[in-house]
């Protein structure tokens, strides 16, 4: 499938948040990061409908309804294993479920590149939907090995998580 520039702009955002690794800043609450989130998206042209899921452990005493009220979706889901696999999950059942639409999405965790199940998993996705992958991560790390350069290649933008959560630019 190949769609143009100003499709892909305009397609739905599916955000994956890891909130154990990226957790809410303490000057924010969960409405705030997703406006934020949402503005930064716009900032960079991405004019378009964001769904966020949330994924936290099991310890969190966060109320679900309160997230779901601002358009986030949160899923305790225990270790942070048991987050990976969730997250990678949903990520190709999300990308199913669009049905040939432009999509994009973004994944808010640690530094993914390292993780070869991730790294398979999103390329896999890049190569049989051509749409557009952003991360976001707790702080600017060295992408110097082979993985990660593959993944990277592949990566619109990049932010940290302080300057996502915070509305700002991505730094890649």
């Amino acid at each position: 499938m190949s769609c143009s520039t100003s499709d892909l702009a305009a397609a739905e955002i599916g955000v994956f948040w890891d909130m154990v690794d990226c957790p809410i800043p303490e000057d924010l609450c969960h409405k705030s990061v997703y406006v934020k989130i949402k503005s930064a998206l716009e900032n960079m042209g991405y004019l378009c409908k964001v769904s966020i899921s949330a994924y936290s452990d099991m310890d969190h005493n966060l109320k679900k309804e309160e997230f779901e009220s601002t358009g986030i979706t949160l899923l305790p889901t225990g270790n942070k294993q048991a987050r990976v696999n969730t997250i990678l999950e949903d990520l190709m059942i999300w990308a199913n479920d669009q049905h040939g639409k432009p999509i994009n999405l973004m994944v808010i965790s640690r530094d993914i590149t390292k993780d070869k199940l991730y790294v398979k998993s999103l390329m896999f996705l890049k190569d049989w939907r051509n749409f557009i992958i952003l991360l976001a991560q707790p702080e600017n790390l060295a992408h110097d090995d082979d993985l990660s350069q593959a993944l990277l290649k592949q990566v619109t933008a990049v932010w940290l998580w302080k300057n996502l959560s915070d509305g700002g630019k991505a730094y890649r």
